[in-house]
């Protein structure tokens, strides 16, 4: 697999989706900036998520990167939301002191999507069960037996 296969930039709902995972080299993640800033600029989006949830661990360069990025971003326009990262990567952005400020961040990409405002139209959450059934809800009645809401 060549490097610039490892490189997916999307665009969707005029944002820029950018799914990072594995190890991610020093020369990838500069041709990554690059490639997301001219995506960005191109196409006039107005957000951008990167969504780190194949990241497993982040050096110093690559957090410099990624703060770097977003805060280009926000100079062109683009609100920048970093979701889906992992308890290692959190701790390591605050330890190396890498600048957020400019960064939401969500914990998944759904999340992420709906603070752009970008989600369900009827605002519900799928709902587990075979052929997406809906459960029904049951709350105890005052009498002490089961009534189906």
């Amino acid at each position: 697999m060549s490097d610039s296969d490892r490189l997916p930039v999307i665009n969707v709902w005029n944002h820029v989706l950018v799914p990072l995972q594995g190890e991610i080299s020093d020369a990838i993640a500069e041709r990554l900036v690059d490639q997301v800033l001219d995506t960005i600029r191109d196409t006039g989006a107005e957000g951008l998520i990167i969504d780190l949830t194949g990241i497993w661990m982040v050096d110093s360069h690559l957090c410099a990167v990624l703060s770097r990025l977003a805060a280009s971003a926000r100079l062109m326009g683009a609100h920048s939301i970093m979701c889906g990262m992992n308890a290692q990567v959190a701790v390591t952005l605050q330890t190396m002191g890498i600048d957020m400020s400019v960064v939401r961040t969500a914990l998944t990409l759904e999340e992420a999507f709906k603070s752009l405002g970008i989600g369900r139209l009827d605002g519900k959450r799928s709902t587990p069960g075979v052929g997406g059934a809906k459960r029904s809800r049951v709350r105890p009645s005052k009498e002490g037996a089961r009534d189906p809401k």
